[in-house]
């Protein structure tokens, strides 16, 4: 069983130490329907992060665990900033970061280079390891996103900027109709005025699927 380790205790940790005992809780972590919540005591159902290893000059080694199962929730990640110890969602993952089902499928990938940049591709599967999503982020920060119904059925095709101008973009409805050009995203916009854009509602739908995906047997 794995020991408990307080913020103050890891505060404490000598600089200058490469490596500490591995196997220390660090944190718990409520369900995604519960936000995600940092705990420095136990929980009955989340997640929990372990601490495996501490470089000198500041990286911190974790991976994180469902507290059900006691299986993988990600292989091992590196973290550069010591709040995102306690953050389920940190800014300052480095390297590959992968996670899992509770019943051992991968569920998703991404990559981020040493400033913390996302350089992907981030994609999503579903447990029998069929693609449903993939994003990919260009020099020149523009962004593809592309989503399938289910395996080789597209569904959504977008191309957006930094500031969320849509650049091109793509729909097909569940029978395989094409969503007409003029109307898929026609103000231009993720978030347009007009709220009922029909590839507006796909894509709020397609990353509900997603969410739901994510909050599966915690």
């Amino acid at each position: 069983m794995p020991t408990i380790v307080s913020a103050k205790a890891l505060d404490q940790l000598s600089p200058t130490t490469h490596t500490i005992q591995k196997n220390q809780i660090i944190a718990y972590f409520s369900p995604v329907t519960l936000g995600n919540e940092y705990s420095a005591t136990p929980l009955t159902t989340g997640y929990y992060r372990v601490l495996l290893k501490k470089k000198a000059h500041g990286q911190y080694l974790v991976q994180d665990f469902y507290i059900k199962s006691k299986s993988k929730q990600s292989d091992p990640f590196w973290l550069s900033q010591t709040e995102d110890l306690h953050s389920f969602d940190p800014i300052s993952v480095t390297g590959t970061l992968k996670l899992y089902y509770p019943t051992g499928e991968l569920f998703f990938t991404t990559q981020y280079n040493q400033k913390q940049q996302l350089i992907g591709p981030s994609q999503l599967f579903n447990r029998k390891g069929q693609l449903l999503s993939k994003e990919v982020t260009y020099k020149d920060g523009t962004i593809q996103s592309d989503y399938w119904y289910s395996p080789n059925v597209p569904a959504l095709k977008v191309k957006f900027n930094k500031d969320w101008h849509v650049l091109k973009a793509q729909g097909w409805d569940p029978h395989g109709q094409v969503i007409p050009e003029n109307e898929c995203f026609a103000e231009k916009s993720l978030e347009p005025q007009n709220q009922l854009d029909p590839c507006y509602l796909l894509m709020n739908l397609l990353n509900n699927r997603n969410q739901a995906l994510a909050e599966e047997e915690q």
